[in-house]
């Protein structure tokens, strides 16, 4: 249910600007993103982005997926919110633009055991999470730009976590449920598309 509210929540927010005849923001983006990360896992970003032709501030909606597999577990794992990126300073006339960024919404961690008996029921940890981190962008084009960063921080997260048991020779499970903080990295690697017309002269 979860994933099915971030989904429709992503459509409605990408097909917003295309309907509206006007926003208060003169630039909105696309982004689509992927990032070979730890452990051989793999991350794919998904974001939406609005900002005034001076780009002191970009505010973002974020999206990410990542799996991994492992030889005893499979991993899933996803995160979803809003960013608001600041530049701090830029190189060679603008070309290439630094910027602290604060991530924060909510994420979801998913461990599954792929031999019996831990692959009854999976461990996980779901929360929110509040992530400081810097990003190192350029336009290509008018059209198209990089952006290259992570986010680190902490995340306050309710665990769910499988316990087994014989009683009377048949194996059962409970589940031990807990709340915690965690430490949590997201990096990734986004191409971005431009998706507002081009300016007009007096708005230059």
């Amino acid at each position: 249910m979860a994933k099915r509210i971030i989904f429709f929540s992503f459509l409605l927010v990408l097909s917003y600007p295309l309907l509206a005849r006007e926003s208060i923001f003169k630039e909105q983006r696309i982004g689509f993103g992927y990032y070979p990360s730890f452990k051989g896992s793999q991350n794919f970003w998904l974001n939406y982005s609005v900002n005034k032709r001076s780009q002191k501030l970009i505010y973002s909606i974020r999206g990410m997926y990542n799996f991994r597999s492992e030889s005893n577990q499979e991993v899933t794992n996803y995160a979803i919110g809003p960013c608001i990126s600041a530049r701090v300073f830029t190189l060679f006339k603008n070309k290439l633009d630094f910027r602290a960024t604060l991530f924060g919404g909510y994420v979801n961690f998913t461990y599954k055991k792929v031999d019996y008996p831990g692959n009854l029921y999976p461990s996980q940890y779901n929360g929110a999470a509040l992530m400081p981190g810097f990003n190192i962008q350029t336009e290509l084009t008018d059209r198209i730009g990089i952006r290259y960063g992570g986010n680190a921080g902490v995340y306050y997260a309710k665990t769910e976590e499988p316990i087994f048991y014989k009683k009377n020779g048949i194996l059962n499970y409970d589940v031990y449920t807990n709340k915690g903080i965690y430490w949590i990295i997201l990096v990734d690697f986004s191409i971005t598309i431009k998706i507002t017309k081009n300016y007009l002269p007096h708005q230059r």
